[in-house]
C-alpha cells in the first residue's frame, strides 16, 4: 500500500505503475515510476499521470502553482528518467485528465481562444492541432500523446 496518492496509472503490461504522491514532511509532490522512484519533486502540484502505450513517456498536467488551481502546462518526461520534463503545450486555464485509447488528455479552455471548446491533440514536438469543431461549449481540449 502507497500512502498519499492522488493518481496513478497501470504500465500497458501492468507490471508497474506511476503514481503522483504528496509528501506532507515538506508539501512537496512527486511524480514516480515505477513506484518508488522519483522523476520529480516539486512543490507545485502535479496530477493525472499517464504511461505511454511504448512506455517510453509519462505525460501529466503540471499544474504551475502550490494551491491546488487546476490551471497549467500539459507535459511529459521520460520514463526512464533521462529525458527532463517538456512541457507540451501552456497556458491553460483548467487540465482535467487524461481519456481515450491514444492515452489522451483533456484541457480547459486556453485564456485567449474563444468560449466554444473543440477538443485539440498536440504532438511530442508541442504542435497543437483541433481534431474537430463541437457547437456549443463541450466542455475539454484532447492532447494525445501519440502522432496527430
Amino acid at each position: 500500500m502507497l500512502d498519499n496518492v492522488q493518481d496513478a496509472d497501470w504500465s500497458a503490461n501492468g507490471d508497474s505503475m506511476a503514481v503522483v504522491r504528496y509528501v506532507p514532511e515538506n508539501n512537496h509532490w512527486r511524480l514516480e515510476y515505477p513506484a518508488g522512484k522519483v522523476l520529480i519533486d516539486s512543490i507545485n502540484w502535479m496530477s493525472h499521470p499517464k504511461i505511454s502505450p511504448d512506455g517510453k513517456w509519462i505525460a501529466f498536467a503540471d499544474h504551475e502553482n502550490t494551491g491546488g488551481d487546476d490551471e497549467g502546462s500539459a507535459a511529459v518526461i521520460g520514463a526512464d528518467g533521462k529525458e527532463p520534463e517538456k512541457k507540451l503545450s501552456s497556458g491553460w486555464n483548467s487540465l482535467q485528465g487524461f481519456s481515450g485509447p491514444r492515452q489522451a488528455m483533456k484541457f480547459g479552455l486556453r485564456p485567449q481562444q474563444r468560449l466554444c471548446r473543440e477538443p485539440r491533440a498536440v504532438t511530442l514536438s508541442g504542435k497543437l492541432r483541433t481534431m474537430t469543431n463541437v457547437p456549443g461549449a463541450c466542455g475539454w481540449k484532447t492532447c494525445a500523446m501519440a502522432r496527430c
